[in-house]
């Protein structure tokens, strides 16, 4: 389900809701931002102080979701709980009026880790991207040793596009291989009616 209210958005799943920043989340980051975890340091690379945090999510309040962001960091919540465990992040290029390329990310607390969060919150994002943005292609990059985050791809129905050869660094600085995933339109949408038609 998608709101839309005085220019930001909220997606809510059966589990979830992602959203923009609130004052009272800001001690759920910075225990979030605070894990003893290489990958939330090195992909978010935000100080996890108030002031960081206000920061980096305040400055997200300037964008429009629904007008196409280059790059624009959303909450998960875990509703049960009522606290945000991590983040979903997107990005739009356009072409022009009509053609549009997205790409997408993620990061999660590893206590919430292996229980379908992830997967939950970037489904929903790929279904507004391709359903409310109107994009025509979404893709998503990590390190060939990040097996967790490339099979999350792939569940989703991303395919593998591309193996970049020592493309990149891996967390203890040694060079590394790096998978290029995708999905179109079209795919997404074969793919929700098998979903409706199982």
């Amino acid at each position: 389900m998608l709101r839309t209210a005085d220019g930001r958005i909220e997606l809510e799943t059966g589990r979830l809701l992602i959203r923009g920043l609130r004052e009272d989340d800001i001690p759920a980051l910075i225990e979030y931002l605070s894990a003893d975890d290489p990958m939330i340091r090195r992909v978010m690379g935000i100080e996890p102080t108030r002031d960081a945090i206000t920061a980096y999510w305040g400055a997200m309040r300037e964008l429009d979701p629904l007008r196409d962001p280059q790059w624009l960091s959303l909450l998960v919540e875990f509703r049960s709980e009522r606290k945000v465990v991590g983040n979903v992040d997107y990005g739009v290029t356009v072409i022009n009026g009509t053609h549009k390329l997205g790409s997408i990310g993620w990061s999660l607390s590893p206590a919430y880790r292996g229980q379908g969060i992830a997967t939950e919150a970037a489904r929903a994002l790929l279904w507004f991207l391709f359903d409310h943005l109107g994009v025509h292609r979404v893709h998503a990059r990590t390190g060939s040793a990040n097996t967790s985050s490339w099979r999350l791809m792939e569940r989703i129905g991303m395919r593998r596009e591309a193996h970049f050869r020592e493309s990149h660094t891996n967390l203890v600085g040694q060079w590394d291989d790096e998978f290029v995933y995708a999905i179109l339109k079209t795919e997404w949408d074969s793919l929700q009616g098998t979903a409706s038609g199982s």
